[in-house]
């Protein structure tokens, strides 16, 4: 089974990513899958004061890859006080990834949660994917995870917009600009402002220059972020309206 997904590599925390056969890239950070998803896309984008609101909150997760970002997604909005639905689409191209998780037999899965895996089943099968819903556990509010198996760039906005509203958050996590460019560019973060607010808020671990301009050329405005992470320097916040004193 390892060898079928690649290369299992243990981060710092202890979490498992793989090395993606043919790319020589791994999916996550060396510091840690579990521990540079929440400080990334939780903690750093503010996500968990807008599960104080009485407003639903649609977040697109692009790449879910090995399902990192959409649990510590689910985690933080089981461990407030919501009162508000999470809606989270998450987009991946490799069936094989998609399945193996759902059916909770991936080998990077051996450490996780409970918890975690019992989300994971509450997926069912439906066209181009799987649904699921999963209950807060001190309110009526539910959180709908939704994965879209297949090309995001062949999604329509329609598409995208299944939950009916745009999106407050994007986790942008592909792989590398080097390794998939189509997904980086200036046509895919078009895509995105379409279906998503002006205070919508993009997180990313890539700052590099083709990413800055193409993000300015989708219609956004780019904050350079210092990175809770000893690994990395800095990280990219996206948003459809202007910060005062960007970096560049």
């Amino acid at each position: 089974m390892a060898e079928f997904f690649g290369k299992i590599v243990q981060t710092d925390d202890g979490s498992l990513t793989i090395e993606q056969p043919g790319i020589s890239e791994c999916f996550h950070s060396l510091q840690g899958a579990r521990s540079e998803a929440e400080l990334l896309y939780i903690e750093s984008s503010g996500i968990k004061e807008d599960f104080q609101t009485s407003t639903p909150i649609a977040v697109l997760d692009v790449g879910l890859g090995l399902g990192y970002n959409a649990l510590v997604t689910v985690d933080a909005w089981l461990n407030e006080n919501c009162s508000a639905d999470l809606n989270v689409l998450s987009l991946e191209y490799d069936p094989k990834l998609v399945h193996a998780l759902i059916a909770c037999s991936a080998p990077w899965q051996q450490n996780w949660n409970a918890d975690w895996l019992r989300h994971c089943q509450t997926m069912s099968p439906q066209k181009n994917g799987y649904r699921g819903q999963i209950q807060h556990p001190k309110s009526n509010v539910v959180c709908n995870w939704r994965i879209i198996i297949g090309d995001a760039l062949r999604l329509t906005t329609n598409d995208l917009l299944c939950f009916g509203s745009k999106f407050d958050y994007i986790w942008q996590d592909p792989f590398s600009p080097d390794k998939n460019p189509k997904l980086w560019n200036a046509d895919w973060f078009r895509t995105c402002r379409q279906v998503s607010h002006d205070d919508t808020k993009m997180m990313t671990y890539s700052v590099a220059r083709v990413v800055k301009d193409a993000v300015t050329q989708g219609g956004w405005h780019f904050e350079k972020i210092d990175a809770l992470s000893p690994r990395k320097r800095h990280w990219l916040k996206v948003s459809g309206t202007k910060k005062p004193q960007e970096k560049s």
